[in-house]
């Protein structure tokens, strides 16, 4: 079982230097428009789904219709988890560290062709204590990435640290970026090549 706070924190500010942020929340959302049969779609993001290591066999379907506008909407949604490499020093070599993330992805499509990928609900997942963040136990399961300056605070050596949680989370959105790419590129059946990773610094 997944246990998320009851309460939330003051976001830090560097947050959207990060990560996209809507409502004060991390969000990505990605739309456009195919004429393509629901089936077709649905099949081609359920193969991408399944296929993810850190798929959490929890795939949901639902349609939606609205009386006002006449639009119907189905989506797929469901929980896929992924790790990046966690290190604390400016070696290029991580330490055996990683840090875990878990995010909700759906996928929408509509009687009008529009298409929508939806990527939120992002959270540091399992193992913080791994890393050195000292939080209460009912917090140490998982906690939403906005509770940024809480991790940042909790850190044991916040001056080198800080920046190894700001390169991490970096690369956890250019990964979610590269993901989003994936998904389309499967919808259009067509090939992907991950894009490079980039190396960040934080910027005060």
């Amino acid at each position: 079982m997944i246990l998320l706070p009851l309460h939330s924190f003051t976001q830090d500010t560097s947050l959207k230097k990060i990560f996209p942020i809507k409502d004060g929340k991390v969000y990505y959302e990605t739309a456009f428009l195919l004429e393509i049969p629901n089936d077709t779609l649905f099949a081609r993001v359920k193969k991408w789904i399944t296929a993810q290591k850190g798929y959490q066999n929890d795939l949901y379907f639902t349609r939606i219709y609205n009386l006002k506008t006449s639009i119907e909407q189905q989506y797929v949604k469901c929980r896929i988890s992924f790790s990046q490499p966690f290190s604390s020093n400016n070696k290029q070599k991580a330490d055996l560290k990683e840090l875990r993330y878990l995010y909700t992805l759906r996928v929408y499509i509509n009687n009008l062709h529009k298409i929508q990928i939806i990527i939120d609900n992002v959270c540091l997942t399992g193992n913080l204590a791994d890393i050195g963040v000292s939080l209460n136990k009912s917090m140490k399961d998982t906690i939403y990435v906005e509770d940024y300056q809480i991790v940042q605070n909790s850190l044991p050596n916040p001056s080198q640290q800080r920046t190894a949680v700001y390169n991490n989370y970096k690369k956890a959105d250019g990964y979610l970026k590269n993901k989003t790419k994936e998904i389309i590129a499967a919808i259009y059946n067509k090939p992907y090549s991950v894009e490079p990773e980039t190396t960040y610094s934080q910027k005060n």
